[in-house]
């Protein structure tokens, strides 16, 4: 009996270890196994501000890669090809609404630029149309990444955005 009850102890004693490990192990395995995807997002957000309004994200290194994209390219270069994306936004907007008009244009111009040229816009963004556009031979490489670069940038963009930042973007914008 006592042999038992030793056995149903240990046992006993196994079962709540497992229970009081199993999810940091699981947490553990799982930023393991998505160690690359963690790491590539982090480093897309810039900095990170946690405080007592909540958590705020900024992107201000997608933008300077933005930024270092367009400067490779020279504006002239890129004039050559049809472009229709030019945009004038309101100055009485705030600057994330002056941001979403630039993002819908810049979706706009892509999808439609996609259905002329017979490629099925259903369930697909504006990234991946770009990555179609450009292996149909649409548009050139340089600016299916410079136009990729711009709505990643637009896309991380949050309701703080400064006039500056705007500014910078609707420069990059107007050289597509």
């Amino acid at each position: 009996m006592t042999l038992e009850t030793s056995f149903q102890t240990n046992f006993e004693l196994i079962i709540k270890l497992i229970e009081v490990i199993i999810w940091p192990v699981t947490l553990f395995l799982i930023l393991f196994l998505f160690r690359k995807s963690f790491v590539g997002a982090f480093h897309r957000l810039g900095t990170l501000k946690v405080d007592s309004s909540g958590i705020a994200f900024s992107f201000e290194k997608e933008l300077e890669k933005a930024k270092a994209t367009f400067e490779i390219v020279k504006p002239e270069e890129m004039s050559k090809g049809k472009s229709g994306l030019e945009i004038e936004t309101s100055e009485k907007e705030t600057p994330f609404q002056q941001l979403m008009t630039i993002k819908e244009s810049m979706e706009n111009a892509v999808i439609d630029l996609a259905k002329e040229e017979g490629i099925s816009v259903t369930n697909k963004n504006a990234l991946f149309l770009c990555d179609a556009l450009e292996a149909k031979g649409i548009i050139t490489k340089q600016k299916s990444e410079l136009t990729k670069s711009l709505l990643k940038v637009v896309n991380l963009a949050s309701k703080n955005i400064t006039a500056a930042q705007i500014q910078e973007i609707k420069t990059m914008y107007n050289a597509l």
